[in-house]
């Protein structure tokens, strides 16, 4: 009877390492997926503030002084229209920004639940 507790013991003892280091990968897994999200999140926070804040604004002024330019004819329409597509443009790849911010956030929510 004794060997085959002993037996059993040692099969329990290596189903229990297995599955210690199983977690501690997967623990490893979710900590290297969770540094990838927070760095998505920065960059995209970086990004947005970037085209909102610094690229737009010319953007605009720009505008602004080719609708100026229009009435004295010195500016053709085409130019204003495509300089407001570029405006359109920029807007759009900052709402992007904001989707990769709150779609790493949301995943970033999700793994740290996995974590705890």
């Amino acid at each position: 009877m004794r060997g085959r507790e002993t037996k059993a013991v040692q099969i329990a003892t290596l189903k229990l390492q297995r599955a210690k280091i199983a977690q501690k990968s997967r623990q490893f897994t979710l900590q290297r997926e969770v540094e990838t999200y927070q760095a998505l999140m920065l960059d995209a926070e970086e990004n947005y503030h970037l085209i909102s804040e610094e690229i737009l604004p010319k953007q605009r002024y720009i505008q602004r002084l080719l609708q100026q330019e229009i009435f004295t004819k010195s500016v053709s329409i085409t130019k204003l229209l495509d300089n407001l597509n570029e405006s359109i443009v920029l807007e759009l790849e900052a709402y992007d920004e904001m989707d990769r911010y709150f779609t790493a956030y949301a995943k970033l929510r999700y793994l740290e639940g996995e974590l705890s």
